[in-house]
Formats: structure tokens, sequence, C-alpha cells
């Protein structure tokens, strides 16, 4: 006869060593998360673990910026208000522009589908009052406002993407205008080409061939998301004030259209548990609510398909640690004082080498890719040289520099006398009212700085670069404790 064995009595120590290994395993995965992935030299690894790597961190680098770093979600709903205060007037423009090629009425149904899927009747009505409107006899006023309502959209999306690529300064006016009046002439085109070359005779008759039919229908059927595509990759890599790659904004712009396209097919379907719900409670305005959410949905996608774009270019120059700090509007705070100063001499040496062998203008971005160092960091330092005139931004070229001053008759404590400088302006009245046994200890420290810095002009230090007379750092420091 078997004998059943006794139920083992409740152990509490069971219970805490499974929490402890929860947390333990908790505190694993948040190290690895932290740490030691962004301490690990992919290139070195196998492809397999590469592939799995990388999109790893170049996800986790996205959503660190849209969460915390750059407030996209913020940063959404400030786009989805102006978008519904610059619909009528980018839509009288582009109409406008389409009357005198006249297909705009092939751009209305793409127009309802695209924009509000469900909101038909009002969109519909806003159509209806952008064709009424002439814009040859509009007044000034109105003019001016219509103009106002669409740079503004346009100015508020520029800045939103110049935020997630780190970029402080704006496109000169100049180049804003033709950039606007590039998107919007040749935008509309671009979509009425691709709707409309379904029902071109010479591809209704390639889709009846047996061969090649079941392929052009295809094409046919994915050419609007592929165009979807195609225009959000242009849109990250051509509105920010930044040199953006054109991998990272394919990257970027496949992602965000595939997320726009399973999103816009899961809000119509939605949209019926949703409707009696708004239209109980909003009545005849029950279509206003939906419209505003999907214009909501829509810039989040986008400013998420710019943070994986951003992220693609930028994650191997991503810190170590950088990840693990607590978000900050600067990264001066997490850089020390003598890594600022090395990296502004670095900097220049670079771009001198780069004027004096004619290799053309210095890039940033490749020079902050090149020793894997933050953009944000290395836009800082340019800001404040060009604001010196150390360096000048080149005018057709964002982010390429060129020396602004003779280099020999400029020396290394001019650099660092810009840079330790930097922001004087607004403290410096505190500091004259304020007499302090500091500020003539300062004024030793930068006496004996200069007094060595300023011996030999920046050419110099470029073609001697380690002069044997004198001391490293390391070494001065050895003295010092000796």
């Amino acid at each position: 006869m078997l004998l059943r064995k006794a139920p083992m009595p409740y152990l509490e120590d069971d219970e805490s060593t499974r929490f402890t290994s929860v947390q333990i395993y908790y505190q694993r995965l948040r190290n690895f998360i932290l740490h030691d992935l962004w301490a690990l030299e992919l290139t070195a690894l196998s492809v397999a673990k590469q592939c799995l790597l990388y999109p790893l961190q170049v996800i986790l680098i996205a959503l660190r910026g849209f969460f915390f770093e750059h407030q996209c979600v913020l940063r959404s709903a400030a786009l989805s208000y102006t978008t519904l205060l610059a619909l009528v007037p980018m839509l009288a423009f582009i109409f406008a522009f389409l009357k005198g090629l006249g297909v705009q009425n092939k751009l209305e149904p793409w127009l309802i589908q695209q924009i509000s899927p469900g909101s038909e009747e009002t969109i519909q009505q806003i159509i209806a009052f952008v064709n009424n409107v002439e814009v040859g006899t509009l007044g000034v006023i109105s003019l001016g406002t219509l103009l106002f309502s669409t740079l503004l959209q346009l100015r508020t999306v520029e800045q939103s993407l110049n935020a997630i690529w780190h970029v402080t300064e704006e496109k000169p006016l100049i180049r804003k205008i033709s950039d606007y009046v590039s998107v919007f002439m040749l935008a509309p085109v671009v979509i009425v080409l691709a709707i409309s070359a379904g029902s071109q005779p010479l591809v209704e008759q390639l889709q009846d061939l047996q061969l090649i039919g079941p392929a052009v229908g295809l094409l046919i059927t994915l050419l609007p998301s592929v165009l979807i595509w195609l225009v959000i990759s242009f849109f990250y890599f051509f509105v920010p004030n930044a040199q953006v790659r054109f991998v990272p904004a394919l990257v970027g712009g496949f992602i965000g259209s595939t997320l726009y396209l399973f999103a816009k097919a899961a809000y119509i379907n939605l949209q019926v548990l949703w409707w009696g719900k708004y239209e109980v409670i909003y009545g005849a305005l029950a279509q206003l609510p939906i419209l505003m959410i999907w214009l909501y949905l829509s810039w989040v996608i986008i400013l998420l398909g710019a943070e994986i774009a951003h992220a693609c270019q930028s994650v191997t120059s991503y810190p170590l640690g950088r990840f693990a700090a607590v978000p900050s509007p600067s990264t001066w705070s997490a850089t020390s004082i003598y890594i600022r100063e090395w990296l502004a001499n670095m900097l220049y040496f670079s771009l001198l080498e780069s004027f004096t062998a004619g290799a053309g203008p210095w890039s940033a971005a490749n020079f902050a890719q090149q020793h894997r160092l933050p953009m944000r960091l290395v836009r800082e330092l340019t800001d404040i040289l060009t604001q010196a005139g150390v360096i000048v931004e080149v005018a057709r070229a964002p982010e390429h520099y060129v020396p602004g001053r003779d280099p020999s008759q400029l020396t290394p404590g001019h650099i660092l006398q810009i840079l330790r400088h930097a922001g004087d302006e607004a403290v410096s009245p505190l500091i004259q009212q304020s007499p302090s046994p500091a500020t003539a200890l300062m004024e030793r420290v930068e006496a004996a700085i200069q007094q060595v810095s300023n011996a030999h002009p920046m050419p110099y230090w470029l073609s001697a670069k380690e002069p044997a007379h004198l001391l490293s750092r390391a070494e001065i420091e050895e003295e010092d404790k000796m």
C-alpha cells in the first residue's frame, strides 16, 4: 500500500527567498540596462549579438529622449493645437497652388483619409471653406493672419525637431522662407502624382497582363504606404537645423510610418466604440475631440520616429554612463572643467588641421562621431567659440566651420580665456562689488595659466604634437605630490 506523502508546512523563508531572487534578477537587469550595455564594444561582438544589442540601445535612447529629455508628450499636445489653428491657412495655400494645376479635387479624398479618419464631415467643411478662399482677393490683415498661422506651425515643428537633435539655433530667416516654400510646392505635387498613378492608362494596361499584373497591383497598393514613409523620412532629414544623415532618417521614417499606419487602422476600429459616447456628451461637436485626439496621436508617432532617427545616428557617440545619469538640460553639469577645456582645444586643433590640409570646412558631426562624443556637448563648445569669433559657421553648410581669426595670432590661452569666462556678464557686477581674497587668488591663477598657455600660437602646438620641454598633466600632478 502506497503511503501518501504529507504536504510540507508553509515556510516564510521560501517566500522571502523568492522575493530575494526577484530582487537580484531585477538589480542585474537594471545594472545591465543602465551600465553594462553601454560599456560593450559592439564592433568586437558577433554579428548575432550586434543585431540584438544595437536595436536595444537605439530603443532605450529613443524612449529616454521621448519621455524624459525632450518632453515629446508635451510638445505633441502643443503641435496638435497649432496644427488645428494652422490647418485652414496651410490648406488655403496648398489648394491655391493646386488650383493652377487643376488637380485640387484629387487631393480631397486622400486628405480626408489621412488627417482624421472618422471625422469626414469636419474635414469636408474645412475643405469647403478653403475652396471658397481666394488668396488673391484677401486684404493685407487677412493675408497676414494666414501667413502668421502657417509660419507659427512650421516654426513650432522645427523647434520640436531641433530640441530632439539638441540644436539651439534656428535656421536663418531667408533659408526658412526658401525651405517652407519648397515644401509647399513639392509636397502637394508628389502626393497628387502618387494618388493618381493607379488611374493612368499605362498602369491599368499593365495590371491586365497575366505575368506582371499582380505585381503591378501590389506596387500600386503599397504606393501610399511607401509615400508616407518617404515623406516622413524627408521631414526628419530636411526640417531640423542639424546635419541629419540619410540612413537614420530613413530608419526613423520607416518606423514612424509603420506605427502611423497601425495606429490609423486601430483608431478607425475603435471609433465605433467611442462615437456614441462622444455624441452624447458633445452633440454636434462630437467630431472635434476625435480630430484633436487623432492629431495628437499623429504627432506623438512623428516625434517618436524622430527620436529613433536621432538615436540611430548618435548611438555610437552616446557617452558611457549618460543613460544612468539624471536628465539635465545641459551637458555641462556632467562634464568636468578640465575635460571641457581639453576638448575645446582638441576641437580647434582638429579644425585647424582640416583647414591647413585644404580638406574643406570642418564638420562638428564627424568630429563627434570620430571621438564618440555627445553632439550636444560639441555644439555647446562650437557655440561659445562662434560667439567669440574664433570659428565661423559656413552659411550653406550647417555645423561646418572654418577659422574666424588668424590662427597664428591665437594661443591656447585665448581658448581657455573664452571658455572660462563664458557667461561672466551675468555675475561680473557681483564680483566687482564683493572684493574677497578669492578674487586675488583667482587673478593669480589666471595669470599663471596665461603665462604658460600664451607662450606659443596654435600652429606651433599643432606641429609639435608633444613638446619634450613641457611636462604632461600626470607629471605635474606627480611633482605636486612630492
